[in-house]
């Protein structure tokens, strides 16, 4: 929750979901190791109000995304900046 995490030794994180905690109209970007991965993008009308359906501030991800033993994940927003305890990464730990 808008905070490195890091996979703990022997687990594998599956990544389920990707979004906000509040309804965005910038989204968020998941990096691994400092990669970028994911974007969960909400659209906007340009004036910063997000409109219909698309401003959900959960997003599924695709099956079978997962950080291994070690790897960091990070939120942030697709222009580059801090989250701010905004971002949201759903999952759930699997042993290796």
């Amino acid at each position: 929750e808008g905070a490195p995490y890091t996979a703990p030794e022997g687990r594998i994180f599956a990544l389920t979901g990707l979004g906000t905690k509040n309804n965005s109209s910038l989204g968020v970007v998941l990096d691994l190791d400092d990669a970028e991965e994911v974007r969960s993008l909400h659209r906007n009308n340009g004036d910063n109000t997000a409109i219909g359906w698309d401003s959900a501030t959960a997003k599924s991800v695709p099956i079978g995304f997962r950080a291994t033993a070690g790897q960091v994940i990070a939120l942030k927003r697709p222009n580059g900046e801090t989250v701010q305890g905004d971002g949201r990464a759903w999952g759930y730990l699997v042993d290796q």
